[in-house]
């Protein structure tokens, strides 16, 4: 009975894939087969501009730097053992 179910699964979890395979090579194939005659027709060299900015790192003077209150926790007092207290 588990064999039959495992087989059940494992099938219908192909036919989903191969489905979904489809579905997508029907969606989108055009597109990726379109992309290697997109990239034939890009010319061979591209020009770009950036420019570059100085970071200057200025003193803090006189501003005033909060920090949070990282005060240690109170700690919770230890819990006897049930045996020591029975005894």
């Amino acid at each position: 009975m588990i064999a039959a179910l495992l087989s059940t699964l494992f099938t219908a979890a192909g036919l989903f894939a191969v489905a979904s395979i489809v579905l997508t090579w029907q969606r989108y194939g055009a597109a990726a087969l379109a992309v290697g005659d997109q990239l034939r027709a890009c010319p061979q060299q591209r020009q770009g501009r950036w420019t570059l900015r100085e970071l200057v790192v200025r003193p803090l003077g006189d501003a005033v730097v909060v920090r949070a209150d990282f005060t240690p926790r109170a700690k919770r007092a230890p819990v006897r053992s049930a045996w020591r207290a029975a005894a």
